[in-house]
């Protein structure tokens, strides 16, 4: 074993230059050279892919100990003490292990756990490592910015081979046919021999790359997203280049693509290690890539999810016995290890076990605190059994108790609410409605349930329901349900609907969306509901849902009875104890009405033309941003909704139609509820591709 000090760098990094074009990171290297590609190319196909042993490592809690698992063959490479704490996850790099510990980057022999080499880190974190066979590669770095300083290590079976000292942040290396990867100040990526000179240069123009990673006879770049080294990559662009951007809804815990390696590395506790995202690129013919089986996994605590890449729906969910702390995607499904030292390998079709093993002393008191698995060409044989339905995973998640899984459970319910049937209406429900739950996951179910266009039967048994204090019985979320039944359209419910509407036991903030249901659903029907509704609550306490509601009866009386309206309208107005936030609601309705005189409504105007772009040029998401953008114009008046409030913020889910339409309107805190949603039901909002319902969440702050 070799220990390299600093003052031995200077002379190890002189004697491996090669010349001028030797001048590894020089800013003078020529990049993006058509030639350069090609010869790297050209090494890469005749280097036969190393048959890389399946392993994983790991370091535990204290009393600290690193270990390696041979996972096809289940048995203990090594499990050896640790003379100092660790300070970031394990690393495998070809035959070696590389661990960041308070007394330098060890390198340890992966068969036995003998040490090779000890770097001192001179206040760096590490970056990241890799190898092939006897080399590995490891970089420590600062972070960016213009003093930043980094150190490229090259390792064999004899110690330290050199050493390349570097005026810029270095992201996570590669080794692969005998040739260095080393990204470097966000966008380049150096290839050296691994004699020392560079060979070639790659510059990104328009992304991050941070990662160089060998996978088979390939290598992969990214950061975001995922880039394929091959001889498209000189263009240095994301359109000219083998390039796979996954599509990601908002995740729990917002895991990154992979971890920024120019950022200080988290250490083995971090919860980094429990909330991941796992994948592995493939090929797809000459220009284009995936991921293995159309899978994108998502780690959370006690929560594992696959997600399709390209439409972001659900796969599979899967409730975990403990946290998870370490997950790597293979061919066929997943990797991952808990803290109770399981490791498992589930299935990418439907999440089934189909292998255990066993961290050294596992189940015995043993708490990893990271793992990282390298797989190699191991995939476990089919599970056995059938897996429940992916509507009964979601479910079963959901449900959770464990207060921490609360973001994963909403996750699980976005996913459940875009799958269709009575199954899935029947759990949002229930969901919805369990006022015992935590009050963020019962609004996503509710948003969910409203944006629901399938399962009426549940939708019908629910409406049917009626509060009973006899009985011990509350009213069923009422709101929720009745925009549900708007959006399947279910007219034969409009006499639940009415029911609930006399009923005083239904909550003031089921009334909007009860009253907008009644106007989709059979306006003509519900007109004397609505007078009588107008002059029961017009004195009522001001809560804006009630406002809002009382606005809402009066605009849908306004069109089915205009004559009718402008008489109680005016009365309503007019009447002293009606509430002054009542009366500034419904004055723009009477002032139609009176522009109108007692003429029947005009007929419908013709639909403007559709000036939408063409739907290549549509999202396939709307997100936060593109919503934001619209709203641009109406954040003063957004603000002053908060004004006169003793909060400072207010949440909103908006829900959208596939045109771009809003369907409904969230807002938490709900006193802001009217205010805040007649300024957002005045936009239309970008169209999707996929054409169909989605929800958004935003922040407003005054």
């Amino acid at each position: 074993m070799r220990r390299i000090a600093p003052g031995a760098f200077a002379l190890a990094a002189l004697t491996a230059c090669g010349g001028a074009r030797g001048e590894a990171f020089s800013p003078l290297f020529p990049d993006n050279r058509d030639g350069d590609v090609e010869a790297v190319l050209g090494r890469l196909a005749a280097a036969r892919a190393p048959d890389e042993q399946p392993v994983a490592v790991g370091v535990t809690a204290p009393p600290h100990r690193l270990f390696a698992v041979d996972l096809e063959r289940g048995t203990t490479l090594f499990d050896v003490d640790l003379a100092s704490p660790p300070v970031s996850a394990p690393h495998v790099a070809g035959d070696y292990v590389v661990l960041h510990e308070a007394r330098g980057v060890v390198v340890r022999r992966l068969p036995d756990g003998a040490e090779t080499a000890v770097v001192e880190d001179e206040a760096m974190h590490l970056a990241g490592a890799g190898g092939e066979g006897r080399l590995a590669v490891l970089a420590l770095t600062t972070g960016g910015g213009v003093s930043a300083q980094a150190r490229l290590v090259l390792v064999d079976e004899d110690g330290v081979r050199w050493v390349r000292r570097v005026g810029y942040a270095l992201g996570a290396p590669t080794v692969a046919g005998g040739m260095v990867f080393a990204p470097w100040a966000t966008q380049n990526v150096s290839v050296l021999d691994a004699r020392g000179p560079e060979i070639a240069r790659v510059r990104f123009e328009d992304a991050v790359v941070g990662h160089a990673q060998r996978l088979g006879e390939e290598v992969f770049l990214g950061q975001r997203g995922l880039f394929r080294f091959d001889a498209r990559i000189g263009a240095g662009r994301r359109d000219t280049t083998t390039h796979l951007e996954p599509t990601t809804r908002e995740l729990p815990g917002t895991p990154s693509l992979l971890v920024d390696p120019y950022r200080p590395a988290p250490s083995p506790e971090s919860a980094v290690h429990r909330v991941r995202l796992a994948w592995r690129p493939e090929s797809r013919g000459a220009d284009a890539m995936g991921l293995s089986d159309d899978s994108l996994y998502v780690v959370y605590y006690r929560m594992a999810f696959a997600l399709d890449p390209a439409t972001d729906a659900a796969r599979w969910a899967v409730v975990l016995p403990h946290d998870a702390v370490g997950v790597e995607a293979q061919a066929g499904g997943v990797f991952v290890a808990d803290e109770d030292g399981t490791l498992r390998f589930l299935d990418a079709r439907d999440g089934r076990e189909r292998w255990t093993g066993q961290v050294p002393g596992g189940g015995e008191g043993t708490v990893p605190l990271a793992v990282r698995f390298r797989p190699g060409a191991f995939r476990p044989g089919d599970a056995a059994g059938e897996a429940p339905s992916t509507v009964t995973q979601l479910v079963e998640a959901a449900r959770m108790s464990d207060a921490r899984l609360v973001p994963a459970r909403i996750l699980a319910v976005h996913l459940l609410g875009e799958l269709a049937g009575d199954r899935v209406s029947e759990a949002l429900i229930g969901l919805c409605g369990d006022r015992e739950g935590p009050r963020q996951l019962r609004a996503e179910a509710c948003t969910a349930l409203a944006a629901h266009g399938s399962g009426p039967a549940p939708v019908r048994a629910a409406l049917d329901t009626r509060a009973s204090f006899l009985e011990d019985r509350g009213a069923p979320p009422v709101g929720p349900l009745a925009a549900a039944a708007a959006a399947m359209e279910l007219r034969d419910v409009v006499p639940d609907l009415l029911a609930h509407l006399e009923d005083p036991a239904t909550e003031i903030g089921d009334l909007p969306a009860l009253v907008t249901a009644l106007d989709t659903l059979d306006a003509r029907a519900a007109r004397d509901a609505f007078a009588d509704f107008l002059r029961l609550y017009h004195a009522a306490d001001p809560d804006a849902p009630m406002v809002e509601a009382l606005g809402l009866a009066s605009e849908s009386l306004a069109r089915a009875s205009p004559r009718r309206a402008r008489e109680l309208t005016e009365a309503i107005v007019a009447d002293p104890f009606t509430a002054p936030q009542t009366q500034d609601r419904l004055l723009p309705v009477l002032e139609e009405l009176r522009a109108r005189g007692e003429e029947a409504p005009a007929p419908d105007a013709p639909p403007p033309p559709d000036v939408s772009p063409p739907e290549e040029e549509l999202p396939l998401h709307v997100t936060a941003a593109m919503v934001e953008r619209v709203l641009e114009p109406a954040y003063a008046q957004l603000t002053e909704c908060l004004r006169r409030a003793p909060q400072t913020q207010a949440r909103l889910v908006i829900v959208l139609e596939g045109d771009g339409t809003v369907f409904l309107v969230d807002v938490d805190p709900e006193r802001f509820q009217g205010c805040v949603e007649r300024v957002v039901r005045r936009y239309t909002f970008p169209a999707n591709r996929r054409g169909a319902r989605e929800q958004v969440r935003l922040t407003i702050r005054r």
